[in-house]
């Protein structure tokens, strides 16, 4: 929690930062004040979580400089401080939004109570915001809306976007690919909370995208943002290391920066479009956007994409369009087997290949042996019996089932897929192959619809309708409502 400490008496700011230091070590001081016109040019530039304020200042008192400023920043708490023959004022503070009032000479017991009820409201109201902000890049990721234009406040000005993506590589089978991916999004969560906890100005939230990769998005207008954003990728990095085994599951993160809503689109775009990389420079490590965008050639990146279709089709156990793609690969590990260039890249793919399908290729072989050994491969497909509940339309339709009992609450494709012992990834592939969208644009079909209905009462509120198909936000429901029919939900029921 960041505070700053405004009071005209020396002794009394040198009397606080003592008290406040031995209380705790995440309460810190980011600047002192000795009047009313310090305080809020010291606000305006450090942006602190709390205010502790003395009532009577020179120039411009504790009461009026909150007045001026208090509309700013909205979600700023404050603290007064007062004697007794000053209590109105303390009254008059507290009409203005104050937490609390201190009297002087300030009680160290009382102090820590203030600052502790008010550590755990901005924890409260962060956590709300963390989640609100988690919506709205889920929706803008899956192309339901653009820079929706909601910002809470000025206080809130859009100014540096982090992405990170998670892509998963394993052979292992689905339900023990699904535990790992489930432990590892758990210990991320736990450890990034714990990194961020106490930094307010910071939004963040961990998302799947469309083609179900776990994503972890922020968004800050903080101070020296990239140095802890850079802690915050060794942290990641740190629990992919312990995450990966081996060869049989292996995890690799690609990075990229933006400063506007529309660009987190574009940027995530980006990194899906180039992903595949990691198949010819690397898997188990970090890369960012512009390490690939930048030394990527075509040939490269077709030969990644057609080894990738290779894999595809091995899981999916399409038995001919396995063989056809290995057919597609041959000329292009011809070139690769025959340019010492490529040597590293030959055995980044023999990797891939022994991680994804769990076949082995010497990187000292030619390519001829390389396709020899693949068809081979192709040859336990003819023999693989997949159980009736693991085929793909069976999955599909208990999602369909979950999504009907339970539009209404707050679901994400992670919480249906840990249920059927699948992967997000497996889930979003095979949900938009079998239903034509995405599994978030479906999602908010279905409550939309459901909002229709709702909407024919009209003694049922337009907030309350919002809140029955899953949405505590009613602006931003009736936002997606307007996007998907043309009118908002007030001028909707007024048709009918």
């Amino acid at each position: 929690m960041r505070i700053v400490i405004a009071d005209d008496e020396y002794l009394i700011q040198e009397s606080l930062i003592s008290m406040i230091s031995e209380l705790s070590q995440t309460w810190n001081i980011v600047g002192t004040a000795s009047d009313g016109r310090e305080m809020m040019e010291l606000i305006r530039n450090e942006q602190p979580d709390l205010a502790i304020v003395d009532i009577k200042m020179p120039y411009l008192s504790g009461i009026e400089a909150i007045q001026l400023i208090r509309n700013e920043y909205p979600k700023m708490k404050w603290i007064v401080l007062t004697g007794y023959s000053e209590f109105s004022f303390a009254q008059d503070a507290i009409r203005l939004g104050a937490s609390n009032y201190l009297l002087k000479p300030v009680d160290q017991a009382e102090l820590a109570l203030s600052l502790s009820d008010i550590e755990l409201a901005l924890l409260t109201q962060n956590d709300g915001m963390n989640v609100k902000f988690g919506s709205r890049m889920t929706d803008i990721c899956h192309g339901l809306v653009v820079d929706d234009g909601l910002e809470d406040s000025a206080e809130q000005k859009i100014t540096d976007f982090h992405l990170f993506v998670f892509y998963v590589d394993s052979g292992l089978e689905e339900s023990l690919k699904s535990s790992r991916l489930s432990s590892f999004y758990k210990q991320m969560r736990e450890r990034i909370g714990s990194r961020l906890q106490g930094h307010s100005k910071i939004r963040y939230s961990f998302i799947f995208l469309p083609s179900g990769e776990l994503a972890l998005i922020t968004e800050s207008n903080e101070p020296n943002i990239t140095r802890l954003m850079g802690k915050v990728a060794l942290d990641m990095e740190q629990v992919m290391q312990e995450a990966v085994i081996g060869n049989e599951f292996c995890l690799t993160m690609l990075t990229a920066q933006c400063h506007s809503y529309s660009g987190v689109k574009e940027q995530l775009d980006g990194l899906q479009r180039v992903s595949v990389m990691r198949i010819g420079y690397g898997m188990n490590r970090r890369w960012h956007l512009q390490d690939w965008v930048k030394g990527t050639d075509e040939e490269h990146l077709q030969l990644c994409k057609c080894v990738e279709k290779l894999v595809k089709h091995y899981e999916e156990s399409s038995y001919a369009l396995y063989i056809n793609a290995i057919s597609e690969c041959r000329e292009r590990f011809e070139k690769m087997c025959h340019d010492q260039q490529h040597r590293k890249v030959k055995s980044m793919i023999s990797q891939y290949l022994s991680s994804t399908i769990g076949c082995r290729l010497d990187v000292k072989e030619t390519a001829d042996v390389w396709i020899k050994q693949l068809k081979e491969h192709g040859q336990l497909l003819l023999s693989v019996h997949i159980p009736k509940m693991q085929r793909p339309q069976d999955t599909v339709q208990q999602t369909l089932l979950f999504i009907e009992k339970s539009y209404m609450n707050e679901i994400s494709i992670l919480q249906i897929a840990d249920e059927l012992k699948v992967t997000p990834n497996y889930l979003s592939t095979i949900f938009h192959k079998k239903m034509g969208t995405t599994f978030i644009k479906y999602l908010t079909n279905i409550r939309l619809k459901k909002s229709q209905e709702l909407l024919k009462d009209p003694h049922v509120q337009v907030q309350k309708v919002a809140e029955m198909v899953g949405y505590s936000n009613p602006r931003y429901f009736a936002k997606l409502f307007t996007d998907q029919y043309g009118c908002n939900p007030s001028d909707y029921r007024r048709t009918l």
